[in-house]
């Protein structure tokens, strides 16, 4: 599948042919799906969101919670790529495609721009701030909706925590709009080298991000390294697990940045390969609550292949 997708010939039309024949064959199954983006999806994120309830009839809603929810939304974006580009203001040239039927529809999309600063040479496929941004926040409300237990909560907060504070009220008013108005959210990110990130973010899942999204007093180390091996990813979630080498159980940890969650979906597909990993560890806790009882969280930062000279180290920012 991946090869007939990857196929080029002297006839551009015909290539179209083959890989929309090869897509339609797929339909229904998710693992090909996503992989067929990560291929010849398009090149920088689409957010693409469907909003139920009860208060949505006939693809319909009140105009303002539904308003105030994307202009938070996009608001966000906004300050995620204004904080990593460096810039005290920043215009984003965020587009949205108009509400489609089928329940209350939106898609979000960053514009097909690619970044001069990120973009090392012509040709290659790089993500943009903006692209970023929304994949950070489609992460975001995968890992709230999938998962309700410890392992969940951590990979939320670390996701959290790559929020700079302005897009971290944003994102919690978008997400108070929903719980207000009884609304869940289903879709998905595209994204080529990335795939698809799943969301099922139900109501009360919703109310439970909020809450998380509330909380203020975080501990930071940087550069944790650790050798282990890969025990498993959601590439719908954007997450790992990593088992070091010095510990009985697995940990989960939260992926955020594009080419690094394609480089541990490949490592991951190679049988008993160890790795090299860097962290940031995060204890995470209420204001004025005990810091020995903080949620401990784990982000990404870096990973390699062991006995490779290929590392990929980046910051992310």
């Amino acid at each position: 599948m991946l090869a007939a997708l990857r196929s080029r010939s002297d006839d551009p039309e015909l290539d179209e042919l083959a890989r929309y024949s090869v897509l339609a064959s797929i339909t229904g199954d998710e693992v090909l799906e996503s992989a067929a983006v990560v291929e010849v999806g398009p090149e920088q994120a689409e957010l693409d969101l469907h909003l139920e309830g009860p208060s949505v009839t006939d693809h319909s809603a009140k105009a303002e919670p539904f308003g105030i929810f994307i202009a938070r939304t996009a608001e966000a974006v906004k300050e995620m790529s204004k904080t990593k580009l460096g810039r005290k203001s920043y215009t984003t040239d965020l587009l949205v495609s108009a509400a489609m039927p089928g329940s209350l529809r939106v898609v979000l999309k960053a514009p097909n721009r690619r970044d001069k600063a990120h973009a090392p040479f012509e040709g290659s496929s790089v993500s943009n701030v903006e692209s970023d941004a929304l994949r950070t926040i489609a992460i975001l409300f995968s890992q709230a909706g999938a998962d309700s237990g410890s392992d969940g909560d951590s990979l939320v907060t670390a996701t959290i925590e790559q929020l700079p504070p302005a897009a971290r009220e944003r994102v919690r008013s978008a997400v108070g709009e929903l719980a207000r108005s009884g609304w869940s959210v289903n879709g998905e990110l595209r994204q080529r080298g990335v795939g698809i990130v799943k969301i099922h973010l139900a109501t009360d899942r919703a109310v439970h991000l909020k809450d998380e999204l509330a909380q203020t007093e975080t501990t930071v180390e940087r550069d944790i390294k650790m050798t282990g091996k890969i025990d498993g990813t959601r590439r719908f979630t954007g997450s790992m697990w990593f088992q070091p080498d010095k510990a009985e159980k697995p940990f989960a940890a939260t992926v955020t940045d594009a080419k690094l969650l394609e480089r541990v979906n490949e490592l991951n597909a190679t049988p008993n390969v160890s790795v090299r990993a860097t962290f940031e560890k995060y204890g995470v806790f209420r204001s004025g609550s005990d810091r020995s009882r903080a949620r401990v969280t784990y982000m990404l930062t870096a990973i390699e292949a062991l006995g490779t000279d290929t590392p990929l180290d980046m910051e992310i920012g």
